[in-house]
């Protein structure tokens, strides 16, 4: 476990922040992560604005997608269905047919009555897509941006909420030398929970499904709300790590939460170990990936070279990219060094990395060459923490993880034998071409997923239910 996540769960328990209630909302749960990520960067995504009105930019953006969803693919023009997809826009390029890998590969396979809802993605929607039935929820995201830019519906916080708040601020300050405005994080998303939460159940209301499907639930708290308000059962598809680490899935002994899915559908039975997942074990599943088994066959016959393949993520790139660059110079290594960014690092790498523009590294920063079809033409990779790593073992590839001096969610496949821990360009040359290592691939990624998935599906369908606690 990351040292400073344990210490964070720590303060959390002994502040006893779970039943922290602040206008009716258990607001820990929606705070912890990016306090968490303040905590230990302050520079990170999750930073506050000094005002919680929205920009007049964001205001204009949401007034145009508002506009044009009105007209084209209003998912109030939806027909009831049993089964609702919710995907978050972020799709991959097949021979010019955008897919969300998440959601299509089960939805195109099965016979269900199914509708796809789908945010968008950096204010675009993808097309052509691979399934029917896709209607846009700017018209409910984007009505809510226009809603707290007018400042309809911002929380007006009692006097006792503020203390509450202060006496938080104080105590993180305290014990982590960091001064944050908890008081603003807070205002922002309970003004985003009350301008989408209606919108939402009125939406459910309207489309009438057994049961919702999505990923990333996290980040969807009012729209988990709004299912259980309704009393429809939400079933999130694992869509990358989970362990001890992630704070959307690990949690103290029945906490109170404000949003959980109600079943949790997971690769393999590797997902289950390491993390507190506040469901009970019949509410966690295992059902595979689909979209990695398609790949796998895809590219059965597609035969290695000599490539390393690095594979990026935000949160420790700049170690990982300048390793990648002394690898590069050095020749008892591969002539083709590789980095594939992460999708969150494509339109601003050379601003971040500077260092890789000149240099001998191969930079992968948009659709293609696929990732799968990195893993395929590759020997061996590289990286700190990303989850893609689990399914390049599945490609047969030497894993080697980077080591910054901090613990790593990849740690466990070095335990396990899979893969091997390096700290400089000497080791990874001295290990290169050991062969590839202990691997159990039915652990981590169950076979047979798109029945596995399907058979699941249709039995939640018919006999699933909201969570006790959930209600």
């Amino acid at each position: 476990m990351n040292e400073r996540i344990d210490e964070f769960k720590e303060f959390e328990n002994v502040e006893n922040l779970f039943e922290l209630v602040v206008q009716d909302v258990r607001i820990w749960q929606l705070i912890r992560s990016p306090i968490f990520s303040l905590i230990s960067d302050p520079h990170s995504q999750f930073v506050v604005s000094s005002s919680s009105s929205v920009e007049p930019g964001e205001i204009l953006r949401g007034l145009v997608a508002f506009g044009r969803n009105l007209m084209i693919r209003n998912p109030y023009f939806a027909k009831n269905s049993d089964l609702l997809f919710v995907g978050g826009g972020r799709r991959k390029e097949v021979d010019g047919i955008y897919f969300d890998i998440w959601t299509d590969p089960v939805d195109l396979t099965a016979e269900f009555d199914s509708l796809h809802l789908e945010r968008n993605y950096r204010l675009k929607h993808f097309r052509p897509v691979a399934t029917d039935r896709v209607y846009y929820l700017d018209i409910i995201t984007h009505r809510g941006a226009i809603a707290r830019g007018f400042r309809r519906n911002r929380p007006n916080l009692s006097i006792q909420d503020r203390q509450l708040i202060a006496r938080l601020e104080s105590a993180i300050e305290e014990e982590f030398n960091s001064r944050l405005d908890i008081l603003q994080l807070i205002t922002r998303l309970l003004h985003k929970r009350a301008t989408t939460m209606s919108l939402f159940r009125d939406l459910l209301m309207k489309i009438d499904p057994q049961v919702v499907v999505l990923y990333n639930a996290y980040n969807q708290h009012s729209l988990v709300e709004a299912c259980h308000y309704n009393n429809i059962p939400v079933v999130e598809l694992q869509h990358g790590r989970i362990d001890s680490d992630h704070l959307g899935y690990d949690f103290p002994q029945n906490p109170s939460l404000q949003a959980f899915p109600d079943y949790l559908l997971i690769w393999g039975d590797f997902w289950r170990e390491d993390a507190n997942i506040p469901l009970p074990d019949d509410r966690v599943i295992t059902v595979g990936y689909p979209w990695l088994e398609r790949g796998v066959n895809r590219f059965a016959g597609v035969g290695a070279s000599d490539q390393i393949l690095f594979i990026s993520n935000p949160s420790n790139a700049k170690a990982l990219s300048h390793f990648a660059v002394e690898c590069a110079e050095d020749r008892r290594l591969s002539d083709k060094i590789v980095y594939k960014l992460h999708p969150k690092e494509c339109d601003d790498w050379q601003h971040r990395y500077p260092w890789l523009l000149n240099s001998e590294v191969t930079i992968i920063d948009g659709q293609t060459p696929r990732l799968y079809e990195l893993f395929a033409e590759s020997r061996a990779q590289v990286g700190i923490k990303s989850s893609a790593m689990y399914e390049g073992l599945c490609f047969d590839l030497e894993t080697y993880v980077y080591s910054t001096g901090g613990a790593s969610p990849l740690s466990s496949l070095v335990d396990r034998d899979a893969a091997m821990m390096i700290d400089s360009v000497d080791a990874l040359a001295e290990q290169l071409g050991r062969g590839v290592d202990m691997f159990d691939r039915e652990y981590y990624f169950a076979p047979d997923s798109l029945r596995s998935m399907q058979k699941t599906l249709e039995q939640l369908m018919h006999k699933g239910g909201v969570y006790e606690q959930n209600l």
